[in-house]
């Protein structure tokens, strides 16, 4: 059986290599069939499986260690040595048949035609835009600028209203369409997750979107649709980031559409700081205040949970996208900025 598993594992090293089998055979072909199945069962089960395995894992370890520590008392390093190896082989070709592989299609850049590539200048023209319009949409949900946009709606009826929107069908940026029913769950490790600096997730195994319930009512909304974006097969950060803004803007609630602004805004004015701080602070001052204060609100939600163990759980995190090809790790999600800039500069409706 090690043998069988090691000659698989060495088979998907090579298969990673070739994005367009990949993207025609796994990521269009067999992955949208496997989420159908996991979503046709999880999808109708209201609480998180994959937390509860997640729990039955850690719950295990006491037992995994003793019996680990069992075996070389015995001077059985040899049959230890197979029981882990069979364990890590399978986890590694679990992880990439039902998931993983989407992280070596092809890239959404070249199904758009965008070369990501940016001067400041085109930073600056985008955030504008984006300025432009968040600032709009502020006016016509609040009575006065300096007000801060205020979510009446809970978290289940966000839900409703993301899972039954057409905004998701991107037939019109992407080759194909993903008409799989996407939807999303509570994350009950949504304390642990907040003092991770974690918003959300997909189990890779389950295939379930989690959201960290905690999070702002903004947050949640472009969270939510980053995790479905990627049950949609879209892996990489950058890729979810940009898309989840795009469906959002899209989205015909007023207020969805001011979350994925608002996301936009933060990440383009951020970037734009890092590259022309003065003029950067000058364009900030054309934002509204009832703006300012949403982003404020999203800043002191994170602070709160500040503690010395974050940092260690996002360098794990960084260093696990490393490892599936995302050379840049955690700061792959800003990299959504380019994508931004190539959107609104590109025709409409492209």
């Amino acid at each position: 059986m090690l043998l069988a598993l090691f000659i698989c594992v060495v088979l998907i090293h090579f298969i990673k290599n070739d994005p367009l089998l990949i993207e025609q055979y796994y990521s269009q072909g067999l992955y949208p069939k496997l989420f159908d199945l996991s979503s046709s069962f999880f999808g109708l089960i209201d609480v998180s499986v994959g937390d509860f395995l997640i729990l039955l894992v850690l719950l295990s370890v006491p037992l995994i260690v003793s019996k680990a520590i069992a075996l070389l008392k015995n001077h059985r390093f040899l049959s230890l040595m197979i029981h882990l190896f069979t364990f890590f082989f399978s986890v590694y070709l679990l992880f990439h048949v039902t998931w993983g592989l989407n992280y070596h299609r092809i890239p959404l850049n070249q199904k758009l035609e965008y070369d990501l590539n940016y001067t400041t200048e085109d930073l600056a023209t985008t955030t504008i835009a984006i300025i432009t319009q968040i600032n709009a949409l502020h006016s016509s949900l609040t009575i006065h600028d300096t007000l801060p946009v205020i979510i009446q709606y809970s978290h289940d009826e966000i839900n409703d209203l993301l899972e039954s929107s057409d905004s998701f069908h991107l037939n019109n940026m992407l080759s194909e369409t993903f008409f799989n029913r996407l939807y999303i769950k509570h994350s009950f490790w949504s304390l642990a997750l907040s003092y991770m600096g974690f918003a959300g997730y997909l189990n890779p195994m389950t295939l379930e979107s989690q959201v960290n319930k905690r999070i702002p009512a903004l947050s949640y909304m472009t969270t939510a649709t980053h995790e479905m974006i990627h049950q949609m097969g879209i892996a990489p950060e950058n890729e979810a980031n940009f898309l989840s803004y795009r469906v959002t803007t899209q989205h015909p609630d007023p207020y969805i559409q001011y979350a994925g602004y608002l996301m936009g805004l933060r990440y383009t004015i951020g970037e734009y700081f890092n590259h022309k701080p003065q003029l950067a602070r000058k364009l900030y001052r054309e934002v509204h205040l009832g703006i300012k204060k949403n982003i404020s609100e999203i800043s002191q939600f994170w602070k709160k949970y500040q503690n010395p163990f974050e940092k260690y759980f996002e360098k794990a995190y960084d260093q696990y996208l490393k490892a599936q090809g995302q050379r840049e790790g955690i700061e792959t999600y800003s990299q959504m900025v380019a994508y931004l800039v190539d959107y609104h500069h590109s025709p409409p409706n492209h």
